[in-house]
């Protein structure tokens, strides 16, 4: 009984140091400020590319591309960023800041990683984390828009699947397969690009 009736004190009773004076936690006479409780919500993650040895993602409040593989578990940050952290509202559900949504814009379906770049109007192609390997870089043609990189297939070097030489689009929707030399390689990425607006009538 003696435990129930010490637990019916009123907050008044509680002496003013309970709660260490803070600017953001000055209270008025007779309140007592308790320091906000630890999330209960993990971080929001990005799932951003899932390939045979591993997957690339982003997590709230990190504005790093992380590869993270299955048989070891190791987690390794690319070099490219994102232009801001992740940001994500737990009361909305929504996202504020993100990596892009676009299917296939960081690669899709295989262990090849996209790193597009608007400023030099190019995508980077990388293998996982990009430590094994070199990385290819596949021009975006003048007037057209990346739309992302799609699977991994065995393919020469030479021209695009298109039917076009490096650098060079058709009038119409394009795919470039890339190859970091003049020898056939075993795994490259198709990569998509399409005309920015539509051809006039």
């Amino acid at each position: 009984m003696a435990a129930a009736l010490s637990l019916g004190l009123s907050l008044s009773a509680v002496p003013a140091s309970a709660a260490p004076a803070t600017p953001s936690s000055v209270a008025a006479a007779g309140e007592l400020v308790l320091p906000a409780a630890p999330r209960a919500v993990p971080r929001a993650t990005q799932i951003l590319n899932a390939g045979a040895s591993g997957f690339l993602w982003a997590q709230e409040g990190d504005d790093r591309l992380l590869w993270t593989s299955y048989a070891t578990g190791a987690t390794t940050a690319l070099e490219q960023r994102l232009p801001a952290p992740v940001e994500y509202d737990i009361d909305s559900g929504y996202f504020h800041e993100a990596a892009s949504f676009h299917p296939g814009w960081y690669g899709d379906g295989s262990d090849t990683v996209a790193l597009y770049s608007q400023e030099d109007s190019q995508v980077t192609l990388l293998k996982g984390d990009g430590t094994s390997g070199g990385a290819v870089v596949v021009p975006v043609p003048e007037g057209h828009t990346y739309q992302g990189t799609f699977g991994a297939a065995s393919s020469p070097t030479g021209p695009t699947s298109a039917g076009t030489t490096p650098g060079r689009a058709p009038a119409g929707p394009w795919t470039a397969s890339a190859a970091p030399s003049p020898t056939p390689t075993t795994s490259s990425a198709s990569t998509s690009c399409r005309p920015a607006s539509p051809p006039p009538r």
